[in-house]
């Protein structure tokens, strides 16, 4: 009975470590905006990017166009309007423009004025009407709107409320099942599908090898060939370490 309570109290540490350690970018997953797959990873010189791969079928998995992120802080929130992608990096605004794939650019940049010390909580975009956005930042509210076409932003800093304050700092369901869906994804290597069409299939997938005192986490974006059930493309995406006591 010892033993077994003690594997049950490992494993649950495991499972907690594991959820922790995602939550800290789950924020910063790939996504998926009209026929694009979007996702972020360090370039060779140490800029992060925003990396741009076609989910056509005439073409191959490939990083088709690429923008260096002009903040050096984390991504904290993400979400997709029309053609454009927003971000939410702690304090900071930045939206980019994916009209031309090959080359997507940041069309906007704003600061969240600052109303409170904040070193912890959970940001988030939330869209509150057709073209408009609520921001929360631990440190600051505002309200973001793109005019009919998406050319031209407004950003507007609001009081930061008890209520949005409070909000600011408690995972939303949404925030929750995005998380729980990624340990699971990540844990059972289980297919995420992200677009279906006639002939393929898009599918994120995870690897896993492990060394002594180290599992490797590899993240894939995978194109399916329904018909026959193989691997017609696959394009590396993340890779994660993760050290064994």
């Amino acid at each position: 009975m010892t033993r077994c309570r003690a594997a049950f109290q490992c494993a649950m540490a495991t499972a907690l470590f594991v959820f922790l350690a995602l939550t800290a970018h789950a924020d910063s997953q790939p996504m998926v905006a009209g026929d694009l797959l979007v996702f972020f990873a360090m370039g060779g010189d140490g800029n992060r990017n925003l990396n741009v791969v076609p989910l056509v079928d005439s073409t191959n998995l490939k990083v088709t166009g690429r923008v260096a992120i002009s903040s050096h802080n984390a991504i904290h929130a993400q979400t997709a309007f029309q053609d454009h992608i927003i971000l939410l990096l702690w304090d900071q605004v930045e939206i980019y423009s994916l009209r031309q794939p090959s080359s997507p650019k940041r069309v906007a940049s704003y600061q969240v004025r600052s109303q409170r010390v904040a070193t912890s909580g959970s940001p988030r975009i939330e869209q509150t009407g057709d073209r408009k956005f609520l921001i929360l930042s631990p440190a600051g509210a505002a309200e973001l709107t793109a005019d009919f076409d998406g050319n031209r932003w407004s950003f507007v800093d609001i009081d930061m409320t008890p209520d949005l304050e409070q909000k600011a700092h408690t995972l939303s369901p949404e925030q929750e099942l995005m998380i729980r869906a990624l340990v699971s994804d990540r844990d059972s290597l289980r297919p995420r599908v992200l677009k279906e069409t006639a002939r393929f299939r898009y599918e994120r997938i995870w690897q896993l090898r492990t060394k002594p005192g180290l599992t490797i986490h590899t993240e894939y974006l995978r194109k399916v060939d329904k018909a026959h059930g193989k691997t017609a493309a696959q394009l590396l995406l993340s890779e994660e370490q993760e050290t064994i006591d």
